[in-house]
């Protein structure tokens, strides 16, 4: 017989992840690897000029990327 999963909560057990689940925190970390590696290639193909009309330098752009890996879904991050 098997708890349900209300009372494994009360219980303080945390039922077992399905299949997404388990697929989904997988795979997450790698789609957020490919978003920094398009955004790091992408901006390194700008010229200094380029950089420049959107407010960043080359030293920038590996910040920009992981900053913005991260940020799938969420609001856009700000970078004071």
């Amino acid at each position: 017989m098997s708890l349900s999963i209300e009372t494994q909560a009360r219980a303080g057990c945390r039922p077992s992840p399905s299949f997404l689940e388990t697929a989904a925190c997988l795979l997450c970390p790698l789609a957020a690897l490919c978003r920094a590696d398009r955004t790091r290639s992408s901006l390194g193909q700008l010229d200094e000029r380029e950089l420049k009309d959107i407010g960043l330098s080359r030293s920038d752009i590996d910040f920009v990327a992981r900053a913005t890996a991260g940020s799938a879904g969420r609001a856009p991050a700000t970078f004071d």
